[in-house]
């Protein structure tokens, strides 16, 4: 039986992604093997966002926060491989991820 752990709170910014980055370095510290699943960004629920001003889906935003999240606590520098098996992300949406984090804090932005 696979277990885990689920992260929730009642409304948005109340320090989940923070939290749940916290436990998983705190656990890969420790050698213990982690993965993030970003299951409710897919959840039919999830409200349309926006990040730096520009709409885009739900998934999107939370791929986002979670890769901008991973290289902000980070002591070293990440590829894309690295964060995509750190996020249980594509490849591909690590890429997407990392264009909008990238337009978000572009200068004059």
């Amino acid at each position: 039986m696979t277990t885990g752990v689920i992260v929730a709170a009642p409304s948005s910014g109340s320090g989940k992604t923070t939290l749940t980055l916290g436990l998983l370095r705190a656990l890969w510290n420790t050698g213990i093997a982690v993965r993030a699943h970003p299951h409710a960004a897919r959840h039919p629920s999830a409200r349309v966002g926006a990040l730096g001003g520009m709409s885009v889906e739900p998934r999107h935003v939370a791929n986002a926060r979670v890769i901008e999240a991973l290289l902000f606590i980070t002591s070293e520098p990440l590829d894309e491989r690295t964060l995509a098996g750190a996020s249980n992300l594509s490849e591909p949406d690590v890429e997407e991820a990392l264009q909008l984090v990238g337009q978000r804090h572009a200068e004059g932005v």
